[in-house]
């Protein structure tokens, strides 16, 4: 299980996260099948900027991203807002905490 506080905050994305969400990345690497490739800072700086993401909402427990969730329009439905794909949290926390996979 993950240590830290028994308080999450969600914040917005902004460029000082983007250390701790390759962290986060690579430490989910085993639950999303294995993959050997190492995310770093500069790569989610690019990600993020390039996304389409009309925001992205980050769970910080302290200063460790905890978990991930993206907002983005929905274009087959004019007005309608959707979860992309990646929506994330660090393995070992198994939902204590309110965040689930």
């Amino acid at each position: 299980m993950i240590q830290g506080t028994d308080k999450l905050i969600i914040a917005e994305y902004h460029e000082d996260l983007a250390a701790g969400i390759a962290k986060m990345w690579n430490l989910s690497r085993d639950s999303w099948g294995g993959d050997t490739s190492v995310m770093t800072e500069e790569q989610v700086k690019t990600k993020e900027e390039n996304n389409g993401n009309i925001t992205l909402y980050l769970a910080l427990d302290g200063e460790e991203v905890a978990g991930y969730c993206g907002l983005s329009e929905y274009k087959e439905d004019t007005g309608s807002l959707y979860i992309p794909l990646f929506l994330n949290r660090l393995p070992g926390d198994g939902g204590i905490r309110g965040l689930a996979a």
